[in-house]
């Protein structure tokens, strides 16, 4: 089978193949997207992967919301409110304003890429119609039932 990189769920397996990496070889290169990419995978690792990482991507989450609820909700319930709330906007005003510089600095070559990329007059085929989600999983289902799962590959089509 092979699936399409621009489908959404292509795109959150390759996501979820980062942030297994990151979590459990940081500050190495993407094994895992690398192999999907050139020599592909089955459909239960796909789907494990999918699974694994979405959970990881969630603990994490929880990690930052707690350290985002103690940063910033416990000083309002601990001290004056007027003191918690004058810091907070200095510090919101010194980030909004250093992250507009740095977005207005490294955004402006991508969006220069993107501009040219998207008036350029190369003409693309027609691409074939990929699987839905719907279908992928049902292969998935049928393949952990028949004890064999379909090996698939990822045809990336930024590349092409």
């Amino acid at each position: 089978m092979q699936l399409n990189s621009d489908q959404w769920y292509v795109k959150w397996f390759l996501w979820n193949c980062r942030i297994l990496d990151q979590w459990l070889n940081p500050g190495h290169a993407s094994r895992r997207v690398e192999r999907a990419m050139n020599k592909g995978t089955d459909l239960c690792t796909f789907f494990r992967t999918i699974l694994l990482g979405t959970v990881v991507a969630l603990l994490n989450l929880a990690v930052w919301a707690w350290v985002v609820f103690v940063l910033l909700v416990a000083p309002f319930l601990l001290f004056n409110v007027t003191t918690v709330a004058m810091s907070l906007v200095f510090i919101v005003g010194v980030l909004v304003a250093s992250g507009s510089v740095a977005t207005a600095v490294m955004g402006a070559p991508a969006a220069i890429r993107w501009v040219a990329r998207k008036t350029s007059s190369a003409v693309k085929e027609a691409p074939q119609r990929a699987p839905t989600f719907l279908q992928v999983f049902g292969r998935y289902l049928k393949g952990v039932k028949q004890r064999f799962c379909p090996t698939i590959t990822i045809k990336d089509n930024n590349n092409v």
